[in-house]
């Protein structure tokens, strides 16, 4: 079976970045019994199965048929849940999977019928009491996003007074992820400048330890948190960032033998790291390698007197998975105080750990 890879990319990215497609794949905590039945693991796993495709799409319009057939499915099977489950404490993920595919199904096919649901959806897990704030937050932000920019239409003269509308509802209750989702609405909106610039420092400053606005800070690469990662170095020993290292500046390679790109910067990299590595620079290369010994036989043969680190391969290393790293090489640079400086040094390195070394050392509390 294969799972849906809809084409229409920008959509998909705005659902994954604003945190809806967690929806996706879940299998939630059970929660403790109360007068209405949790939805089981086997349901979501049910509700889940009905993403996939029964065969491998030919074209972007046959993707997009498969994509509008199963969904009827899911959408018929998503509808049973909450009817049996409604008031579950758990029934606002089946809300969020419905949302996620209608909001898809809406932009990328601009199926009509499916605006509808992905209205109703909304607004109904809007009105639910069990629902979480956050969860409320997303379904007040695709309801303010729809009359924002309704499909095929420009952008609503008010934008601005709806978005601030919308911030204002959730101050209290969901603060951290409103703030978050209200920067794709500015997007929305074409508005951009000085709002946008205001609502990512706001989350920067006060929100920065939230987890999916961290997520979503690192996919606009705004990110600048601290750079935290457990990591296994070639002897076996754990490195933990930035505890370990706290007091250099650290320059982070993810990097693989078997990428091109990756080789040709390592000249560089040998330069830099002798210029810098007694004024309190260190350089970790995390390796993406396909296995283990494919990174030894290469650190054989080829001299690179840093860190190294494995933890597996490109497809679940903890480390770029967490830091939503999509290509390589990927140089980030981390400041003395073990907080991200740059998440995009390659090609101007040395003078990112230049302007890294001028942020003076915090002392400790």
């Amino acid at each position: 079976m294969l799972r849906a890879q809809v084409l229409m990319t920008t959509i998909v990215a705005l659902l994954i970045t604003t945190g809806l497609a967690y929806g996706q794949k879940t299998q939630p905590a059970q929660t403790p019994t109360t007068k209405a039945a949790p939805v089981s693991p086997e349901e979501f796993n049910k509700l889940n199965s009905l993403q996939e495709y029964p065969r491998r799409p030919v074209s972007r319009e046959d993707e997009i048929e498969l994509f509008r057939q199963t969904r009827k499915e899911l959408f018929s099977y998503g509808e049973q849940l909450i009817a049996k489950h409604p008031q579950a404490k758990n029934i606002s993920e089946v809300y969020l999977i419905l949302i996620n595919d209608a909001g898809l199904l809406y932009r990328v096919a601009q199926d009509k019928p499916a605006g509808k649901k992905l209205q109703q959806y909304s607004q109904a897990l809007l009105a639910l009491k069990t629902a979480p704030h956050d969860a409320k937050a997303e379904a007040d932000f695709i309801l303010t996003g729809m009359k924002i920019r309704p499909l095929g239409a420009k952008p609503a003269k008010d934008s601005a007074d709806k978005i601030h509308a919308y911030l204002k509802r959730h101050k209290k209750t969901a603060p951290a992820i409103s703030t978050a989702l209200a920067v794709t609405l500015v997007k929305m909106a074409d508005l951009s400048g000085s709002m946008e610039s205001s609502l990512i420092e706001a989350m920067q400053k006060k929100y920065s330890h939230h987890e999916r606005v961290q997520e979503f800070l690192i996919s606009i690469g705004k990110y600048t948190g601290p750079f935290q990662a457990k990591t296994t170095k070639l002897d076996g020993t754990k490195l933990n960032l930035p505890d370990d290292l706290l007091g250099k500046v650290v320059v982070i390679d993810f990097w693989a033998s078997w990428c091109g790109p990756c080789i040709a910067e390592l000249p560089k990299m040998k330069r830099i790291y002798k210029a810098y590595k007694s004024k309190d620079v260190e350089f970790v290369g995390i390796s993406l390698d396909n296995s283990r010994s494919a990174l030894d036989s290469f650190l054989k043969t080829n001299e690179l007197p840093w860190i190294h680190t494995y933890d597996g391969p490109f497809s679940t290393n903890p480390t770029s998975k967490k830091y939503q790293v999509q290509a390589i090489p990927s140089i980030w640079v981390i400041d003395r105080n073990g907080n991200v400086f740059s998440n995009n040094a390659r090609g101007r390195l040395e003078e990112t750990i230049k302007q890294a070394l001028k942020i003076p050392v915090k002392s400790a509390k």
